[in-house]
């Protein structure tokens, strides 16, 4: 090896080391500031020692930055070196891989790398790589309803970053957690305890973003408890000081205030989503939103509808949609005495809530 090769080396180590230090516990200054010092201190190319690795741990910070377009460039760049993927290598490679996928809501794709790299986490005998690796893996496990499993990864993880003062935010991020799957559970006493507990971590490190966060997700712990009127304080609680609005907690809002009656709040903001479907041409909250103005606005027959809308999921394999609105539709057409389409849309609702369980084996 050359003596430039050698100062590569020596340079990029504890550089990259550091760097990926602060990725792990999301601290995105120092992480901006170590990648600008990487780019300034230390030329990486093809053929040079530690470049790969540079690449996937950028990987992961634009992923964290939520610079998806930026990401899959890099995962293009990083898959043409997927001979060379070695060591560790191999699961930063799938992990980060499935950090992306669950990101876009692949949760197929996200669990699938999560067990690949599982079978290489052993031979990094990493202790907060161990603790990432459950809260992610618990991530995972409540969006496809396994509950209980959530909750014994997320203390696993939670246990694991207490032991470090740095990765506080990490543990308020296990408590997030583990207040989703407790409201999901209806134990909705312990889920409240963990946003509370989660929200004073955030204060004390001034994350401001994940303070709205938690306030969004005690309103959505709130209107599932049938709580309507809470719920819309802590959704509002959610968009203070936000540069732009997010359909789902604009389709929480709305819906809340139907329910309480307020017509001309609900509108309000259902227009506000509409708006924004409109932009960004998300058929999702099109349909979502179309339902809720046939339920409570009667703009169109809800039946109607939900039917287009569940065609619409099954087409696109959205098998948690079409559970949950199959049931719906099923339930109105018992109530008019359709016992044939009745029966129809709760098998449908069956059969998808298996495929929702059946991503999880």
């Amino acid at each position: 090896m050359d003596v430039q090769t050698n100062t590569v080396k020596n340079n990029a180590e504890p550089l990259l080391k550091t760097w990926y230090h602060n990725l792990r516990a999301q601290n995105i200054e120092n992480a901006r500031a170590i990648k600008k010092k990487i780019g300034d201190e230390v030329e990486l190319e093809e053929n040079q020692p530690y470049f790969l690795e540079f690449l996937l741990y950028d990987f992961r910070y634009h992923i964290l930055l939520e610079q998806f377009d930026k990401a899959q460039v890099l995962l293009e760049r990083i898959e043409s070196f997927k001979p060379d993927i070695n060591g560790k290598l191999t699961y930063y490679y799938h992990f980060f891989k499935g950090q992306y996928a669950y990101d876009q809501d692949h949760l197929d794709e996200a669990l699938e790398n999560y067990l690949k790299a599982e079978n290489e986490l052993m031979e990094l005998n990493d202790e907060i790589e161990l603790a990432e690796f459950h809260y992610k893996m618990g991530s995972v496990y409540f969006h496809l309803d396994y509950l209980t499993t959530g909750i014994q990864c997320a203390n696993r993880a939670m246990k694991i970053f207490k032991q470090y003062d740095e990765f506080e935010k990490r543990v308020a991020d296990c408590k997030v957690l583990l207040g989703a799957c407790y409201k999901d559970l209806k134990m909705f006493d312990q889920g409240l305890e963990f946003y509370e507990s989660a929200k004073v971590c955030y204060e004390k490190i001034e994350d401001h973003q994940h303070i709205r966060i938690v306030n969004v997700n005690t309103g959505r712990l709130l209107a599932k408890k049938g709580d309507s009127v809470k719920a819309i304080h802590f959704y509002e609680l959610g968009l203070e000081n936000v540069t732009e609005y997010r359909l789902p907690i604009l389709f929480s809002l709305a819906e809340e205030y139907f329910k309480v009656g307020n017509i001309s709040k609900g509108m309000f903001w259902l227009d506000k989503g509409k708006e924004i479907v409109a932009k960004t041409n998300n058929q999702i909250y099109n349909y979502e939103f179309s339902i809720l103005e046939a339920e409570y606005l009667n703009t169109n027959d809800i039946k109607t509808v939900l039917e287009e809308a569940i065609l619409y999921y099954v087409d696109q394999g959205l098998w948690e949609y079409v559970k949950n609105y199959g049931i719906s539709l099923a339930e109105l057409y018992e109530e008019i005495e359709d016992y044939k389409k009745a029966s129809e849309y709760y098998r449908l609702s069956s059969q998808a809530r298996k495929k929702v369980s059946l991503r999880g084996k």
